[in-house]
């Protein structure tokens, strides 16, 4: 029986290959949150102003558009307060039905429900932006207005958003399952805006932290 020499280059390549690589670098996403966080919280001035710096990039956090907890604001506003719970909601909502790998567009009543959603946001702030130019506006803007139709529009982000996921990270996607087959969908994805509500309503500070990191 004979044996082959093994190249020099190949028992590198092979230790190389087979190797794991760094802890660093296979968690360096997490790695780098952590860190971020962690620089968050131990910087000296207080929670509310580190919010709003952080956040300032994101929205306008004009006063008299968002939430007070006891004389303390939250860093986004109330139609950007709707936006992000909307769609943080609209996500959790769809994968807990099992439509995470849905790929296909929604039905034609779930779509115009969902495009009526964001127009309304756009009526909403339009009127807004009247109200603040001093001119005539067809109704009085108010922060549940604000929230509510930001809402809605968070639901329509979220489901392009899961419909997208659903195209891109699957091997085989389900091009032919809708990722919302019902039009009435999108109104219930809205449900969990009450307990929101209401929670904003009590003013607590157990409230104002979680919902400042939104």
């Amino acid at each position: 029986m004979t044996f082959m020499p093994v190249p020099p280059d190949a028992a590198g390549v092979a230790s190389t290959s087979g190797g794991s690589e760094p802890f660093y670098r296979r968690h360096l996403l997490p790695l780098v949150g952590f860190f971020v966080a962690m620089a968050f919280l131990a910087a000296p001035w207080s929670f509310e102003l580190k919010a709003h710096a952080a956040m300032h990039g994101l929205c306008a956090q004009t006063p008299s558009h968002s939430f007070f907890f006891d004389g303390r604001v939250l860093p986004f506003d109330g139609r950007m307060t709707g936006i992000y719970s909307g769609l943080l909601s609209t996500v959790v909502i769809l994968i807990a039905l099992g439509r995470h790998r849905a790929a296909g567009l929604p039905s034609i009543g779930a779509g115009i429900v969902l495009l009526a959603f964001v127009a309304a946001m756009a009526v909403d702030g339009f009127n807004s932006l009247l109200t603040d130019l001093g001119k005539w506006h067809p109704y009085a803007p108010s922060n549940d207005i604000r929230l509510l139709t930001g809402w809605m529009a968070g639901a329509g982000i979220g489901t392009v958003m899961v419909m997208l996921a659903g195209m891109t990270l699957w091997r085989r996607p389900r091009t032919k399952e809708r990722v919302i087959n019902q039009w009435w969908l999108p109104v219930l994805i809205l449900s969990p805006l009450i307990p929101v509500r209401l929670l904003i309503g009590t003013g607590s500070d157990f409230i104002f932290y979680p919902f400042s990191c939104f």
